[in-house]
């Protein structure tokens, strides 16, 4: 089942759950699904796009639903986790989709999490769904404006040279996708005509999103710490980094 990296809401649903024991609950990703299908109904916010990936055999799933929730061309992306098989406790994460980029960044921390121990049911899953959505606008919105201020951070062509070695160094990206890299990039500067750090963010991001959801919130926190070091030193030094 882990050969490919995308499955479809009815494949990950369809993947039973072992039975309970007396300290460990384990919910199955159907049940998950289900309650946050409740909760963003309940709000009256549509899902616009589901991704899902499975690891171990589908003991993990880790899914990332776009919701229709339109802020300049952007909309919230709701990410979720969860384990039958004891790695990790249920989580609930935020991001942003970049709908003219097709760009997915989650937020690296998880805001909402329950371990799998006795009295996790559907009733606390829709209550930990309720107080997470709220969570996924408020911090949504505030990674849409920490976005849209990359856009006044130019980036030389040097510098996009030592951005560029930096995010593969540090593993926000591998060798194998440097091409389609450098073709997203231009793409993005096409969109923009514009070369700051907002392109770079976002052709970035482009090859995050071809890689197992797992690793996307690690991959965007090591990304987002890149774009920030570099835009402290271009203000610390006057606009002159690594020119």
């Amino acid at each position: 089942m882990d050969s490919k990296q995308r499955f479809t809401r009815n494949e990950v649903m369809a993947i039973p759950a072992p039975a309970y024991t007396k300290t460990w609950h384990p919910v199955p990703h159907k049940d998950v699904i289900e309650s946050l299908d409740l909760v963003t109904r309940k709000a009256g916010v549509g899902v616009m796009q589901e991704t899902y990936s499975v690891t171990n055999k589908g003991a993990n799933m880790f899914g990332a639903w776009t919701l229709d929730i339109g802020m300049d061309g952007k909309q919230v992306q709701m990410g979720f986790r969860n384990s039958i098989s004891k790695q990790f406790a249920v989580g609930i994460c935020a991001g942003t989709w970049v709908m003219v980029c097709s760009n997915m960044a989650f937020r690296g921390d998880f805001i909402e999490f329950r371990k799998h121990t006795s009295g996790l049911d559907m009733e606390e899953l829709l209550s930990i769904g309720l107080r997470a959505f709220d969570r996924v606008v408020v911090d949504g919105k505030r990674l849409i404006e920490w976005t849209n201020q990359l856009r006044d951070y130019e980036v030389s062509d040097r510098a996009f040279k030592v951005l560029t070695f930096d995010a593969m160094q540090q593993g926000v990206f591998g060798a194998n996708h440097f091409n389609a890299f450098l073709a997203a990039h231009d793409e993005e500067r096409r969109l923009s005509k514009n070369q700051s750090l907002y392109e770079f963010h976002g052709a970035v991001t482009r090859m995050i999103n071809k890689v197992n959801l797992f690793t996307i919130d690690e991959r965007t926190r090591t990304l987002g710490n890149l774009c920030d070091g570099y835009a402290i030193d271009l203000n610390q030094r006057g606009g002159e980094v690594w020119q």
